[in-house]
């Protein structure tokens, strides 16, 4: 039987390497410990383990595997999101979406692959003095991540009804606009990639890099969610938390020595995590300068043709108006999800969800300059700050312009943004009004699922967190792999992004090994 369990697929549930609901107290002893499983986490543990150090992952999320994805909202939002999918921000004005499970926000996100942007990485060397880290210097890391995790065009025969009336509009008006490259292979356009795919067409890094780190030796700790991290003079020496029994509910103690700690929570988990240790915040950065891309949804409705925009990829098509701020989007969902973006309630959603099937949406998604902050509330509890302002305000009101206008030049019979004005935009005297439109907190419809920021990058301690290959200034065995690093908004989907820099760092260390853990 042993045997035969260590044959097993190493994104099973039950392989060996997965260490899943244990009924004692444990101590790990590993080169390199890594906390977060997502983007940055799975991908620098890979990379290590590939490089013969032994690495243990420990992720506070469950382990889901295809098994476990019903495709129902009901059971996979509350399973695979942080509070649920109903985190906020103080203000209540955005949902703030972030995963928690082995894979992080991977396995909820909806594949979409941007390269970094050059414009971006040379911001970061200029005004930021990051160094080593523009396009030519990360092109092995672009290229191995692309390889992984099998980064291609969506193909003619995979663009979904709801992106077809989004292209007929842009065409129309001239608009700049492309198919997304993503990290689907053979997909079979069920429309659930936020609900995690229950086929393992969707390469994210549960599927890919996860199991490649437990091929080369590493161990997978789910449910293991880390409360202290004790430092000795410039080294962390161990951390301890909690690992869960799902079975029985039951927590157990847990202890982790390691040479190295690599923090990999995301923008949000991070910073709360080190502010509530009192770490790595000599420069008082920690927490601070974060950016989200703030994003916003039209909907629009085709009264005389049916779109069941619910259906294919979620993700098909987009308009690059970045020299303006933004990108648009198109996107689909579930029934709740996509009545949250509809602005009305009670009797009169659903009336309106009635008309399901002629729905069509997308998203304004912002490259934001105005920042905000995670702080660390009771319980530490994480604290969101952040609130869209100028100038991000007016590429928002720009973008549900430009997104208004495809749809209507399209076809569609009036466009909504989710505003509490319920403004039905039909003509460009409707649209004219939209340059004047109202984004108080609590008024209109936004969310972030692209957090980044909170501990920055670059050489000088006094303005950064870490350094430009991700070690802490303050330590010399801290490292974080994780949007949070990055200095500014990237204003396209991270993905590839966090991944290349994880692969960045994880050569770095690599390269120092010999000094970092002593052989």
């Amino acid at each position: 039987m042993a045997e035969a369990a260590t044959k097993l697929p190493f994104h099973h549930p039950e392989h060996p390497a997965v260490f899943r609901d244990p009924t004692d107290a444990m101590t790990v002893d590993v080169d390199v410990a890594v906390i977060g499983s997502g983007a940055g986490g799975a991908t620098i543990a890979a990379e290590l383990a590939e490089a013969g150090l032994e690495v243990a992952i420990f992720e506070k999320g469950p382990y889901v595997t295809h098994v476990d994805m019903t495709q129902t909202e009901r059971d996979m939002i509350p399973l695979l999101f942080e509070d649920a999918g109903s985190r906020t921000t103080r203000d209540g004005g955005m949902l703030v979406w972030h995963a928690h499970a082995v894979g992080g926000t991977t396995v909820v996100n909806n594949a979409i692959c941007f390269d970094p942007p050059d414009e971006i990485l040379d911001r970061w060397a200029s005004e930021f003095g990051v160094e080593g880290a523009r396009k030519a210097d990360l092109a092995p890391s672009i290229a191995k991540a692309r390889f992984v995790l099998n980064v291609q065009r969506i193909q003619p025969h995979e663009i979904s009804k709801n992106a077809q009336v989004m292209m007929r509009g842009a065409e129309k008006l001239g608009l700049k606009g492309g198919l997304f490259e993503h990290n689907r292979t053979a997909c079979l356009q069920s429309g659930f990639c936020m609900l995690g795919c229950a086929y393992d067409r969707k390469q994210n890094h549960n599927i890919t890099y996860v199991p490649r780190a437990l091929s080369f030796g590493a161990k997978l700790y789910p449910d293991a969610r880390i409360g202290r991290m004790a430092p000795s003079g410039r080294a962390i020496k161990h951390a301890v938390g909690t690992i869960k029994n799902r079975k029985t509910g039951q927590l157990h103690a847990l202890e982790i020595r390691a040479r190295i700690f690599v923090v990999a929570g995301g923008a949000i988990s991070t910073p709360t995590l080190l502010l509530a240790n009192g770490l790595a915040n000599g420069s008082g950065q920690v927490g601070l300068n974060l950016h989200c891309h703030p994003t916003a949804p039209v909907v629009a409705w085709f009264k005389d043709e049916e779109i069941y925009f619910n259906r294919g990829i979620t993700q098909v098509f987009y308009v690059d108006k970045l020299d303006e701020g933004y990108l648009l989007e198109s996107i689909s969902g579930g029934p709740s999800q996509s009545g949250a973006m509809v602005p009305v309630y009670g009797k009169a959603l659903h009336e309106v969800m009635k008309g399901f099937n002629h729905f069509a949406a997308a998203f304004v998604q912002i490259r934001d300059e105005v920042s905000g902050r995670v702080s660390v509330g009771p319980k530490t509890v994480p604290i969101v700050d952040y609130t869209i302002r100028e100038p991000d305000a007016s590429k928002l009101r720009k973008g549900y312009e430009t997104l208004c206008r495809i749809y209507l030049t399209g076809g569609a019979s009036h466009v909504e943004i989710p505003h509490n004005n319920l403004k039905r935009y039909r003509n460009e005297a409707d649209l004219a009004e939209i340059a004047k439109l109202g984004l108080a907190p609590g008024t209109f419809g936004a969310l972030t699922a692209h957090q980044m920021g909170t501990c920055r990058m670059g050489e000088d301690p006094r303005k950064a967190v870490v350094d430009s290959g991700g070690k802490a200034h303050d330590y010399d065995n801290l490292f974080i792999a994780d949007s949070s690093v990055f200095p500014t908004s990237i204003g396209v989907n991270p993905q590839i992004t966090i991944t290349t820099l994880a692969t960045h760092f994880a050569r770095r260390i690599v390269r120092e090994k010999s000094k970092l853990i002593g052989s």
